[in-house]
């Protein structure tokens, strides 16, 4: 267990916790620098449809087909996009042959890339 590992190190609970004011100009430089760049930073979100009275995994997953609510509502959080030969940020979906489905649903927003796995259109 946990305590059980953490009783090999006696003066664990002596460690100070918590946020530390960094005096060094150089990190903080590089703090910034990091901080900067995060606005490259890209996601990937999944969408999961469910039918009414499902309650298993298998269920929900196999659901090939969402409701008119489900696809207005995807549609409202992007793009239905082609994947194959799709040449911006991926989320990790195939975009060679078609191995992750055919369509995905992508955005941009406050400069951050998403793509959204949503579970109909995934095989």
């Amino acid at each position: 267990t946990v305590k059980q590992i953490l009783s090999n190190f006696p003066n664990m609970e002596k460690l100070e916790r918590g946020p530390k004011e960094i005096f060094s100009p150089d990190i903080q430089k590089d703090l910034l620098l990091l901080e900067e760049q995060e606005g490259s930073v890209n996601f990937k979100f999944g969408v999961l449809y469910t039918r009414p009275a499902q309650v298993s995994d298998d269920e929900m997953f196999s659901n090939e087909n969402g409701s008119e609510e489900f696809d207005r509502f995807t549609s409202l959080l992007g793009e239905k996009v082609r994947l194959k030969g799709w040449d911006k940020y991926r989320g990790g979906l195939d975009v060679k042959g078609d191995m992750t489905g055919r369509y995905s649903v992508y955005t941009i927003y406050e400069g951050h890339e998403i793509m959204f796995h949503v579970s109909t259109l995934l095989p």
